[in-house]
């Protein structure tokens, strides 16, 4: 299964940072004042660090953290916070950590109404679902995003979430396995993506 899932767990865990250096960085966030640019800093900064030095990414996270709520609007820049600190334990498969993290988030995209934001959110649980065996509720948060993305109408997507809700089906029931998959099919037919297709039929295989 982790396999199956890997191109689509890259791409949502995948985060961009720039090419500046670390120190280069940290000398910015020493000269600044503005709040919301502390916390991006604060992040970028934390992500770079997490491979080489754990502690002192998290310190930066918990800066971020502090800053968010000094923002003009410290709910929705503390739910970003909490976002990147739950991919960052993901990252370490500290899976609990980082649920506590993506529900901090949650509650106030759900809040907010932001659906589009809770969308991807809730994407990202049913990885980490998926990826702890809880298939139940990783399935729960898959089909939650497989209707917002079918409302959306985003075919590449859409074909991504039916490939994961098959791989969690097949273990569990074979027919709704294939149900899915060869939904995927079908929309990737419309589309044509070679990379798509080729775990599609092999998934189907």
């Amino acid at each position: 299964m982790a396999t199956r899932l890997f191109s689509f767990f890259f791409l949502i865990l995948s985060l961009s940072i720039h090419s500046q250096s670390t120190k280069e960085l940290i000398d910015g966030l020493n000269t600044i004042n503005d709040h919301q640019k502390k916390v991006e800093l604060c992040r970028k900064i934390a992500l770079r660090l997490q491979k080489s030095d754990w502690d002192r990414a998290i310190k930066y996270i918990e800066l971020a953290e502090s800053e968010a709520k000094k923002t003009e609007n410290p709910e929705l820049t503390l739910a970003y916070v909490y976002v990147t600190a739950g991919k960052m334990y993901a990252s370490k498969e500290v899976f609990d950590v980082s649920l506590k993290y993506y529900f901090k988030a949650h509650d106030i995209y759900k809040q907010k109404n932001n659906i589009e934001e809770l969308s991807k959110l809730e994407n990202n649980l049913a990885i980490i679902y998926s990826l702890g065996k809880n298939k139940e509720k990783a399935l729960k948060y898959f089909l939650n995003v497989y209707h917002y993305q079918k409302s959306k109408n985003d075919p590449v997507k859409l074909v991504k979430i039916l490939n994961n809700i098959g791989t969690l089906y097949l273990d569990k029931n074979v027919d709704s396995s294939l149900h899915y998959y060869q939904k995927a099919q079908a929309i990737n037919g419309t589309i044509k993506d070679y990379t798509l297709k080729i775990y599609v039929y092999t998934n189907l295989a």
